[in-house]
């Protein structure tokens, strides 16, 4: 079966940071990924790697930036809090916790 080029990435994140008070977790994470690719995220402990995780997969909201993941119309769809309402996820209270003691 042959299937149209998509014209849109199956996951867009663009500039995405994210602090925990004064420290920086996350800083200008972007990137488009594609069907048919594999991304890798590979980092020394503390590098954001699971803060960026946790923004695509809507489980906390970076403080800046977009995440948008393709629909099957093809169009694009929400960043992270928004997405976190539609999959109906709340921030975790531990995340919630942790940004409040470091205020």
């Amino acid at each position: 079966m042959n299937h149209p080029e998509p014209s849109a990435p199956l996951l867009s994140v663009r500039n995405v940071s994210k602090r925990y008070g004064d420290r920086v977790a996350l800083q200008g994470a972007s990137f488009d990924l594609w069907p048919g690719e594999v991304l890798a995220v590979v980092g020394e402990s503390g590098s954001g790697k699971s803060t960026l995780l946790n923004a695509i997969a809507a489980r906390s909201a970076p403080d800046e930036g977009t995440v948008q993941f393709r629909q099957r119309s093809g169009e694009l769809q929400g960043s992270s809090a928004p997405l976190a309402r539609l999959l109906g996820r709340e921030p975790p209270p531990v995340a919630e916790a942790v940004r409040a003691a470091l205020a």
